[in-house]
């Protein structure tokens, strides 16, 4: 740290308005610290307690049994070693803040659109940037200047700053003044949509060609269903040879615009999937609203993947042709990943995850002081 570097993050505001107010959302709790305008830009801060196993993105940014099969699934083993994993991966990211997800606010008589959101640890990890840590501390400065101060009950006073998440909701709407709270002193929240992550982590044998049935309770104590109607092995090679023959690519790109798009499409599928080789598809129902996501246990107990040359990520979906299930159902496609032989018939996967859906909604959030216990 340096003079220069103090000087870079200091953030001076036109206006501060202090909320302090602790909210509760999905069994997690937020601290709304306040908001702030520069010029014609209002923002909004959130503070959230983020759990000691959970780990920063790199940089500091950013939850059986079969039937009639006779195949029978526990839940997930409790002696995993504590190695890195791709399991471990996927698990130890927070989860998203569901301020991400709102479309606007109302305070008083004004609606705010937002139009952006981003979130990370208030305190950054070492090699990371010191402007943006001191940027923090100059934010809360202007806050407790401005009034803002934490109660003595609050679980965030002794928090430490590596255990605190900050999320900075920006807004779309251009105003001259921050709006000021009504005397009912709530803000109405419109939610676009979203999911909610719930991680199951339940063995299951799959078989080409057999249906299964497979019972899972979730972390709340809701207990779902999942009938999965067919398992087989696609060709993923093939299938995008024969969409790259689809004449209407040459109605948008030339020739050459479309042969460079196939040798570098197909050049990052051999580092994921080499050729000769398939993944693995499965068309199931659900009893609850949202969507399961499968992956092949033995990926999820390995390490992560060190990518050669440029990283990609392919995202395969899979949409069944009949839309409704047997069952009378929304029917619903999933693709592990995972490479595997073509005459491979069966496979040691996990149902990982359940990844609840939501749509859209409004609700009000009071802002009034949390009365404090009598002593």
């Amino acid at each position: 740290m340096n003079f220069e570097q103090m000087r870079l993050a200091r953030q001076t505001f036109d206006e501060v308005m202090p909320i302090g107010r602790t909210v509760e959302w999905e069994g997690k709790v937020y601290h709304i610290a306040g908001m702030t305008l520069s010029g014609n830009r209002a923002e909004m801060y959130v503070l959230e307690i983020v759990s000691e196993e959970a780990e920063p993105l790199e940089n500091g940014m950013a939850e059986c049994a079969l039937t009639e099969s006779g195949v029978t699934g526990t839940s997930g083993d409790a002696d995993r070693q504590e190695r890195h994993t791709n399991r471990k991966s996927m698990k130890v990211v927070p989860a998203e803040c569901p301020f991400f997800n709102i479309v606007s606010i109302k305070l008083g008589e004004r609606e705010l659109e937002t139009g952006s959101a981003n979130s990370g640890p208030l305190a950054l990890n070492e090699g990371c940037a010191v402007d943006a840590d001191s940027e923090n501390l100059f934010l809360f400065y202007e806050m407790m200047r401005a009034g803002w101060e934490l109660s003595e009950d609050s679980p965030f006073l002794t928090m430490d700053w590596n255990t605190l998440w900050l999320t900075r909701l920006t807004f779309r709407t251009e105003i001259e003044h921050l709006p000021v709270l009504d005397e009912k002193q709530e803000m109405m929240v419109k939610w676009g949509r979203r999911t909610k992550q719930h991680y199951v982590e339940m063995p299951v044998c799959l078989t080409v060609g057999e249906e299964a049935e497979l019972n899972f309770v979730i972390a709340d104590g809701r207990q779902g269903v999942c009938y999965i109607n067919r398992v087989y092995p696609i060709d993923i090679w093939k299938e995008n040879e024969e969409k790259f023959k689809n004449p209407r690519y040459l109605e948008i790109m030339t020739a050459e615009e479309l042969e460079k798009q196939k040798e570098d499409f197909f050049r990052n599928l051999e580092q994921d999937c080499p050729r000769g080789m398939c993944y693995m598809g499965i068309e199931y129902e659900c009893t609850l609203e949202g969507s399961l996501a499968f992956y092949d246990r033995a990926f999820l107990e390995s390490e992560p993947r060190i990518s050669q040359g440029s990283a990609s990520v392919m995202m395969m979906l899979l949409r069944p042709d009949e839309p409704i299930g047997k069952h009378g159902l929304l029917q619903r496609g999933c693709v592990i990943q995972t490479p595997v032989a073509p005459e491979v018939r069966q496979l040691e996967a996990e149902l990982f995850r359940f990844d609840e859906m939501f749509g859209e909604s409004t609700e009000f959030v009071s802002l009034q002081p949390a009365r404090r216990p009598e002593r």
